[in-house]
């Protein structure tokens, strides 16, 4: 039998842990992203929305995300999915 391998093509995805550490970033700090395989600069944290890499992700999802054991992803035309 073969094994299969699936390759997310988002721009943005966030483990629970990395929504909590998200929820407390400021402009400037650096925060692990896709599961602690990147390093990316949060632009922006104010108006109800963490601007990181250049998506915007709302607090509310970061809320959600990070008391779950689920992975949030954004994909460009698709938005944020569980």
């Amino acid at each position: 039998m073969g094994l299969w391998r699936y390759t997310l093509r988002a721009r943005l995805v966030l483990a629970p842990w990395e929504a909590r550490r998200l929820l407390e970033a400021q402009a400037g700090d650096v925060v692990w992203v896709g599961h602690g395989r990147r390093l990316a600069r949060v632009e922006d944290a104010s108006g109800g929305v963490v601007v990181v890499d250049g998506v915007g992700v709302p607090v509310e999802l970061l809320e959600w995300a990070s008391g779950r054991r689920v992975v949030v992803a954004f994909e460009e035309g698709a938005g944020w999915c569980p």
